[in-house]
């Protein structure tokens, strides 16, 4: 019976203590979040993406992506973006093995989440979803336009110059990246874009 008092009063004691560094941790990224002024979490800018690649399939496309920010956190933020792509792409049709080279114009929304660390250093996710011409794969050199999707996770770095303008490198890896589908030529996307705020 004594073991089992003992053992109640010992987990309420541990409950006690992580339920109060759990609500200190809260108090304090209330407190980060309340130092930042309304006009400083709000930030824009955009993504220029390029890619060129050649051998066994021909892939390229250029990219312009304006975005919306705000900043939770002194080292969590989000956004909304619009992304607009020109894409060359080879596709191989199967069972034919034909090869078809596809030039459309994509667009769609994409959502961004990163969490800074080290201070100039980030991790990112990014869902999108693009509206691009893809094959039908029915056999035959038909096409049609589609909505696909793209979940993106990986990292970057932001390099300062200026009070309020920084220039962001991203580097990511798609999940979910479909070959016969996705206007990209590989799950790998690298980025350079603009944070202005």
């Amino acid at each position: 019976m004594n073991r089992l008092v003992l053992g109640f009063l010992l987990l309420i004691a541990i409950s006690n203590s992580v339920s109060a560094q759990y609500f200190e941790e809260e108090k304090k990224d209330k407190e980060e979040t309340e130092k930042i002024p309304l006009e400083d979490r709000v930030f824009f800018g955009g993504n220029f993406g390029l890619s060129f690649s050649f051998g066994d399939v021909e892939s390229q496309y250029i990219e312009v992506s304006p975005l919306v920010g705000y900043r939770f956190s002194e080292t969590f933020s989000g956004g909304l973006s619009l992304s607009y792509l020109y894409v060359s792409r080879e596709y191989i049709f199967l069972p034919s093995y034909n090869r078809v080279k596809l030039k459309n114009n994509t667009y769609g929304p994409r959502a961004f989440l990163r969490y800074r660390f080290l201070d100039n250093y980030f991790f990112q996710t990014e869902f999108e979803s693009l509206n691009t011409l893809v094959p039908l794969n029915d056999g035959t050199s038909n096409t049609g336009r589609d909505w696909v999707p793209g979940f993106f996770i990986g990292g970057g770095v932001t390099y300062p110059i200026g009070r309020n303008l920084s220039v962001n490198l991203v580097l990511m890896y798609n999940v979910i990246y479909d070959d016969n589908r996705s206007p990209y030529g590989s799950p790998l996307a690298s980025r350079g874009g603009i944070i202005v705020r």
